[in-house]
């Protein structure tokens, strides 16, 4: 019997070229554009969600009025000691500012120059305190508490030295021509959807030891860069609320020590916000920008409209082809 109907169909597929192509055709395009839709909008919700407690991770950044207004998604340096020393509910307390810089490798017989590195951050072991999904291979966040050390994730220290091993470790990176730094750990690359893609991490202690203190001035409460950024993480059980709450002894301190005229007032950022937020934009030099959730909203109504359409079209048309099939069904009814 089922052989039977088998041969049925197909013959009627046969029979009906141009119906047949239409009706699939119809329900194919519009299934397929469906899924292409919901994995791109998958793929773009799911930036930064790989993190443990990501509810948690908030960035701190600048919103000025007065003489002139805008947004900068960078702090004053004296931001981080102000957090840490006078703040409660907080738990990690990360700055790091965002570096491009060309990259060069000695070894026993030259000096092996790269392209020029995007990726590249000054911090502290506290980033990976925020940031704890980062696995370590060779050494541990301690690696970044003495001066001129660098840490490399496996695919960086792959570009640089062609293994990423522990025979890495004590081999020279020397950043922007002149600041000399040693390799002192390694870890993995982070394997989900994330803004957070660096893999040069010069310790922070380096700035007050080096020419980077020109450029990149600590404690100081006027300078207000973009490549300086400030990540915390809240402690279990302490809400938004709390910290917000804390948020003018900022802009109090602010005022007291600041040069500027210039009117400062400190937004805590979601790390949630981060891949969505155009205003803030993500980093300095971040290879990707912000995606638009109302326009992630329109495909998803796209998407639900085109698998509509297509189901009711495969309906309409087999429904009239009911009709030219009645004679057909009431034989096979006929003979059992």
């Amino acid at each position: 019997m089922l052989t039977n109907l088998l041969t049925i169909t197909w013959r009627n597929l046969v029979r009906n070229k141009f119906h047949t192509f239409i009706n699939i055709a119809g329900l194919a395009i519009g299934v397929s554009a469906c899924i292409v839709i919901f994995l791109i909008v998958q793929f773009e919700l799911s930036f930064n969600k790989g993190f443990q407690r990501y509810e948690s991770i908030y960035r701190v950044h600048s919103s000025f009025s007065g003489v002139f207004s805008g947004i900068n998604r960078g702090v004053p340096t004296a931001v981080a000691d102000a957090i840490k020393e006078q703040f409660t509910g907080v738990e990690s307390v990360a700055p790091f500012f965002v570096l491009s810089s060309n990259v060069a490798i000695p070894s026993e017989n030259e000096l092996k120059d790269m392209e020029r590195q995007a990726d590249v951050v000054v911090t502290d072991p506290a980033f990976f305190n925020v940031f704890a999904e980062y696995e370590w291979i060779v050494g541990s966040p301690q690696a970044l508490e003495k001066p001129f050390q660098t840490v490399l994730t496996e695919s960086k220290a792959k570009t640089y030295f062609g293994v990423s091993d522990a025979s890495v470790i004590g081999r020279e990176v020397i950043y922007r021509d002149s600041l000399s730094t040693t390799v002192a750990g390694i870890v993995k690359d982070l394997t989900f959807n994330t803004d957070i893609e660096f893999r040069d991490f010069i310790s922070y202690s380096t700035l007050e030891k080096s020419w980077l203190k020109n450029n990149l001035p600590l404690n100081d409460w006027s300078n207000v860069n973009s490549s300086s950024q400030l990540f915390i993480k809240l402690q279990n059980e302490t809400g938004i609320e709390k910290i917000e709450g804390q948020v003018p002894l900022l802009e109090k301190l602010y005022k007291e020590n600041s040069d500027w005229d210039v009117e400062n007032s400190f937004t805590l950022q979601p790390l949630a916000d981060l891949h969505y937020n155009s205003n803030t934009g993500i980093f300095d030099n971040s290879s990707r920008s912000p995606a638009h959730l109302p326009t992630l909203s329109a495909l998803i109504v796209v998407a639900i409209m085109l698998l509509v359409i297509g189901s009711i079209n495969f309906i309409n048309l087999e429904t009239a082809q009911s009709i030219r099939r009645a004679k057909e069904v009431g034989g096979t009814k006929s003979f059992g």
